[in-house]
């Protein structure tokens, strides 16, 4: 694993150092923003909620950064929602609109992923959900299912790809084999609409005992791709036109 951190000028949600009285109101573990953010964000105690009520958060610096960041390498975080928030917009976009960072049962849902280099990074976040959200923009990929990040569903996103370097819809992939394995596995990818790109859904090394179904992929030059040792996976009642 590698080392994730948020930004100088990161606003911070929950635990000893919250700034949501900056930025918004909170209510219980709610945090309900009532102005855009123009730097990041983390979210640091388990069981908070974001509310971005269609405010955006977004980067000065195009291409850099993570927009949301919950990490639970420093300290265990788990049972974090983020809802109704615009991450990224065109020009001002993050290098990974949302990072999710060995911190279990996160919930991305009802967002905008928009101009992001990558919309939604899942690593080692196992019973994750990623749901009814819209990524679009000229990144390189919507949403990355990574690093043994377990047990979760990506079910009904629209991801819309219209630029990058081989564009793809979503990615599963585990981890490296030293110092041991960490597979990605038993996910559901369900019911989601990816448009264009290079690939829709890939399942790279270490993919394990997925389903990948109903599923609509249009207009890319490669609509499932199985890697080497991206398998066994189900892969069933999807639409490729």
């Amino acid at each position: 694993f590698f080392w994730v951190q948020a930004d100088p000028g990161t606003t911070h949600i929950g635990g000893a150092g919250d700034e949501c009285s900056l930025v918004g109101v909170r209510t219980g573990e709610t945090c309900t923003l009532t102005t855009d953010i123009a730097e990041a964000v983390s979210i640091d105690a388990p069981n908070q909620q974001l509310d971005c009520a269609g405010h955006s958060i977004t980067k000065p610096k195009p291409g850099t950064g993570i927009g949301i960041l919950v990490s639970g390498f420093q300290n265990p975080i788990s049972n974090v929602k983020i809802r109704n928030c615009l991450v990224g917009q065109p020009g001002h976009g993050f290098f990974q609109g949302v990072n999710v960072t060995g911190a279990p049962s996160v919930d991305v849902a009802d967002s905008v992923l928009d101009g992001n280099q990558i919309g939604v990074q899942l690593q080692a976040a196992n019973h994750f959900r990623v749901a009814h959200n819209r990524f679009q923009g000229d990144g390189n990929l919507g949403l990355q299912i990574y690093e043994g990040s377990s047990d979760g569903e990506a079910v009904d996103n629209v991801i819309t790809l219209m630029g990058g370097i081989a564009p793809t819809g979503i990615a599963l992939k585990g981890g490296q084999p030293s110092p041991a394995p960490s597979p990605t596995a038993r996910n559901k990818v369900r019911g989601n609409d990816i448009v264009g790109g290079d690939v829709g859904i890939a399942m790279l090394a270490q993919t394990r005992d997925s389903e990948i179904t109903e599923n609509d992929i249009s207009g890319a030059n490669r609509a499932v791709w199985i890697g080497p040792d991206g398998w066994p996976n189900r892969v069933w009642w999807n639409n490729i036109h």
